[in-house]
């Protein structure tokens, strides 16, 4: 097992301007959330969720223990619970973090909201690499963020705060919508594509009606690792923007996979900085220690593990403190039995 992101790492996109500070950066996203938490404070905020489908919930806990985790959650286990294997995206091809790590977030959100909460609610779809697709088109929401910071033109980058916003007001655009055109879904593996949609606002306007009607309801702001356990324990996983870099720091003596692949945990790579967005996927008791899960959008053979790394939660709780973090909580949808359930 390789670590590709270390010396290698894959693009990012966390920034207005490429150039910007980690200082300008975070002083300009905290200053978005709260003037937006000001504006609407009972959207941004926990979700109320209702009673588990306790059968369900039960697979993922054995899906979890049958790979080394004693007490904990995190959603890849709830997509083995739900597809038998953990779902394989294609990897982040230009400055796209923040909407290729929220698309992910968003996905898991929906499958928890649907099998664990039991709401009755229809996908988008149940593939992962057509228009049937189980996430939104990822583009779209992409220039959402891009328009509501005037970030126009060919250069990549978008931040957390503008993105979750335009998620709220604008909504997420179905793969499967009628003229929607893509060599691949629910990213373009073009470049010129991906970034002919974060251009302008020419193509999000054809589809603006059919996508607010598919929008996020409440998003909480994540500032402690107490606030990150809070919000997976509610079925909310999280985008996490920050100038941190990882990398192996070494293999766990006793913790393993159920395929026998041993877990990596990593340390912070002071010797770089990522300005990147990823997904705070869950967190997990092994041994009495808390470990969260960090999922990345650089492809199956980024890190030790695949998509994702392990890190001490005290390692989180450094991290917390210089990153931009919220919460994806409640999504609107369509209200009618799911096709996965089917």
């Amino acid at each position: 097992m390789i670590d590709n992101s270390t010396g290698n790492p894959g693009p990012q996109g966390w920034w207005i301007n490429e150039a910007d500070t980690e200082e300008d950066k975070l002083l300009l996203e905290r200053k978005r959330t709260e003037m937006l938490t000001e504006a609407a404070p009972t959207r941004f905020c926990a979700s109320t969720p209702g009673p588990v489908n306790q059968f369900f919930l039960d697979k993922v806990i054995t899906a979890q223990k049958a790979d080394g985790i004693e007490s904990g959650l995190t959603f890849m286990h709830v997509e083995i619970a739900a597809f038998g294997t953990p779902l394989n995206w294609l990897a982040q091809l230009i400055g796209s973090c923040v909407p290729s790590g929220g698309m992910r977030a968003w996905v898991a959100r929906v499958l928890c909201e649907i099998l664990i909460l039991g709401q009755t609610e229809e996908s988008f779809g149940v593939s992962i690499t057509d228009k049937k697709n189980l996430a939104h088109f990822a583009p779209y929401n992409y220039r959402l963020g891009r328009a509501i910071i005037n970030l126009n033109g060919s250069s990549d980058g978008s931040i957390c705060s503008a993105h979750r916003q335009g998620m709220m007001e604008g909504g997420s655009l179905p793969c499967d919508t009628l003229g929607l055109t893509s060599d691949t879904f629910p990213e373009p593996q073009s470049e010129q594509l991906y970034r002919q949609w974060g251009a302008n606002n020419t193509l999000t306007e054809k589809y603006k009606l059919i996508a607010q009607a598919f929008k996020l309801g409440t998003s909480d702001n994540i500032s402690s690792p107490e606030k990150m356990t809070e919000a997976t324990n509610r079925f909310e996983p999280q985008m996490i923007c920050s100038n941190y870099a990882f990398r192996p720091d070494y293999q766990h003596p006793t913790w393993k996979y159920a395929d026998g692949s041993p877990v990596w945990i990593y340390k912070r790579d002071t010797t770089t900085s990522w300005g990147h967005n990823m997904t705070i996927y869950g967190y997990a008791n092994v041994g009495g220690k808390i470990y969260v899960m960090v999922k990345n959008s650089w492809g199956m053979k980024a890190h030790k593990n695949g998509d994702h790394f392990w890190i001490p939660i005290e390692l989180y709780a450094q991290w917390i403190k210089q990153a931009e973090s919220c919460s994806i909580g409640e999504i609107d949808l369509t209200d009618s039995k799911p096709p996965i359930w089917e």
